[in-house]
């Protein structure tokens, strides 16, 4: 990404996305536009760190609102990674498996999380 991130002008844009499963180029590359956007975005990812930190690093540098959640470290369910995000970022509006298995989707309805612990660094 060049200059700074955008700040979010559609009013019908999320103003925060949970992506899940992040394993890939393409789950980076949806957090990256998601930012790009404006949008707060919580990365859970399962591989690639290195890679999640450095955009991590990326997007906070530039004005964007970003956090991570390592699912190789934690056995967290989407209930809680919801808590959690929103708990940092504020409500979440937009949950999105990025995953490679068949029918990705972004799932739009978002239930209230029960779990509400805070995010550790």
């Amino acid at each position: 990404m060049e200059g700074p991130v955008a700040r979010r002008t559609d009013p019908m844009a999320p103003s925060n996305a949970l992506v899940m499963n992040v394993a890939d180029r393409r789950g980076v590359q949806l957090v990256r536009s998601l930012a790009e956007a404006g949008v707060g975005v919580a990365i859970h990812f399962i591989a690639r760190r290195q890679a999640i930190m450095s955009l991590v690093e990326d997007i906070w540098d530039r004005g964007g609102r970003v956090c991570a959640f390592d699912g190789e470290a934690t056995d967290t369910d989407q209930e809680t990674l919801l808590g959690e995000t929103r708990s940092t970022l504020g409500e979440v509006q937009m949950v999105v498996d990025a995953s490679n298995r068949p029918g990705f989707r972004a799932i739009t309805k978002v239930r209230r999380a029960s779990a509400t612990r805070s995010l550790t660094a």
